[in-house]
């Protein structure tokens, strides 16, 4: 049974937006992306915050309806609202040297022209930003704050990259609810991790 609400985090360059486009795509639910809501993302040159109120907004309306898949690495009591109505919250975890490498690949694909570059002013310092920004990255942090507001919804793990034939499967696996322990350890049975596997889940 897929759940209605489901948040999936991990730091920049995990693979959640390709994660989360294809479950959602193949469970019929909407695919949110935090980076939307968040950032400007018509400003040319790095990524500029929205104005408060209207991020608040965007955030409210996107709430509204069921089978939604919201992604993002973002933490803070500005999403207050969707941590206290999530069902499932699926973490990503791909090691850090591997999500640097993946963020330092897509800036040199856009600015080579390979791809689209939505931000095609942003040098240097945008790279760089995004670096620091998945080294700050705490899943520790996010179970946290969701734990302020929810103590009633579940999580599963993915260890790495998965492939598509696993993937669409995730939602079908056992979860476990979220505990003032802490994480399972990942040799415990009840840490629900998929091993990695391949390396095509790219996150935008």
């Amino acid at each position: 049974m897929v759940m209605s609400k489901i948040f999936m985090t991990g730091g920049i360059g995990a693979g959640k937006t390709y994660s989360a486009k294809f479950l959602a795509d193949n469970y019929n639910m909407a695919h949110v992306s935090l980076d939307e809501i968040f950032f400007d993302l018509k400003s040319t040159n790095h990524r500029e915050r929205k104005r408060q109120d209207l991020r608040d907004m965007e955030l409210s309306c996107a709430l509204n309806g069921h089978n939604a898949i919201y992604e993002g690495w973002f933490s803070g009591e500005w999403l207050a609202p969707l941590f206290s109505i999530i069902d499932l919250v699926v973490f990503i975890e791909t090691p850090i040297d591997i999500r640097i490498s993946r963020i330092k690949e897509r800036y040199r694909r856009r600015k080579c022209g390979l791809e689209f570059d939505p931000y095609p002013n942003g040098g240097e310092e945008h790279l760089n930003n995004l670096i620091k920004w998945t080294a700050l990255y705490s899943k520790e942090k996010i179970r946290s704050e969701i734990m302020n507001y929810n103590k009633n919804c579940s999580y599963i793990e993915i260890s790495g990259d998965i492939k598509n034939s696993i993937l669409i499967h995730i939602l079908e696996l056992p979860t476990r609810p979220f505990s003032r322990a802490g994480f399972a350890s990942s040799d415990s049975a009840s840490a629900f991790k998929l091993p990695m596997q391949g390396s095509h889940a790219h996150d935008r």
